[in-house]
C-alpha cells in the first residue's frame, strides 16, 4: 500500500472579474513534489466549489503518482496532512474572502474607494503552512 500525503501550502488569487464574478485562484500543495494548481471559477457556492478543490486535488495527485502504485504493484492511498474537513474549512473561508472582494468592488461607486479594493483584492492569498518565529 502506497500512501501519498497531500498538503496545501498556500492558496492566492492572481486575477479577478467583477462583471463575470469568476477569479482565477492558484493552489500551491506537494505529494512528494511541490505542484500548483490553476482554476478559473465562478465565485458563487463557495461550499460546494471548497470540496470540488478538495477533490481535484486528490484526482491529481492519483493521476501523478499512479505510475508509481503500477510499477510497485500496488494500492495508491491519497490523504491530507491536514483532516479533510480542516482543508476543507480553510478553502472555503478563503473562497469566501476571495467572493466577498469582489463583491466590495461591485458595489463601491467611489473612484478612489475602487482603486483602493482593486490594489487590495489582488494581494490576497493564504499560507496553510505559516512560518514560526
Amino acid at each position: 500500500m502506497i500512501v501519498v500525503p497531500i498538503s496545501i501550502n498556500k492558496m492566492e488569487m492572481s486575477d479577478f472579474d467583477v462583471r463575470t464574478n469568476t477569479a482565477h485562484l492558484t493552489f500551491q500543495y506537494n505529494d512528494g513534489i511541490n505542484r500548483v494548481l490553476q482554476k478559473k471559477l465562478v465565485m458563487e457556492n463557495t461550499e460546494s466549489l471548497a470540496g470540488t478543490i478538495l477533490t481535484e486535488l486528490r484526482t491529481t495527485a492519483k493521476k501523478d503518482n499512479l505510475e508509481r502504485a503500477r510499477e510497485e504493484e500496488d494500492f495508491l492511498i491519497i490523504k491530507f496532512t491536514v483532516e479533510e474537513e480542516e482543508s476543507e474549512r480553510r478553502i472555503k473561508a478563503f473562497l469566501d474572502r476571495v467572493a466577498d472582494r469582489i463583491k466590495g468592488l461591485r458595489q463601491t461607486r467611489v473612484a478612489t474607494g475602487y482603486l483602493d479594493r482593486l490594489s487590495n483584492s489582488k494581494k490576497l492569498s493564504i499560507d496553510f503552512n505559516p512560518k514560526s518565529e
